[in-house]
């Protein structure tokens, strides 16, 4: 199974701290307005493989291993079981 789809890029118009949060995160006040401007996501599962996620990117700046957001949420995702 693979899909694609489109993970369009937003402008921070405003962005306030509102206060720290026990857990040493912020609590933000925020306005956001979606632009044009974006990236193609394609993802492909294939439950005959050895449950390896792999990420191919052409941004140097952006790592490709665990360290990567879409990483740790297809890893979240095998984990539950629910594939």
């Amino acid at each position: 199974m693979k899909i694609s789809v489109k993970a369009y890029a937003k402008i921070n118009l405003f962005l306030d701290i509102v206060s720290l949060r026990e857990d040493n995160d912020h609590n933000i006040l925020s306005l956001m307005q979606c632009v044009s401007l974006h990236d193609i996501i394609t993802l492909e599962y294939d439950k005959n493989s050895d449950r390896a996620i792999e990420i191919d990117c052409d941004n140097t700046n952006i790592p490709c291993d665990e360290k990567n957001l879409a990483y740790k949420a297809a890893d979240l995702i095998l984990e539950s079981g629910k594939v």
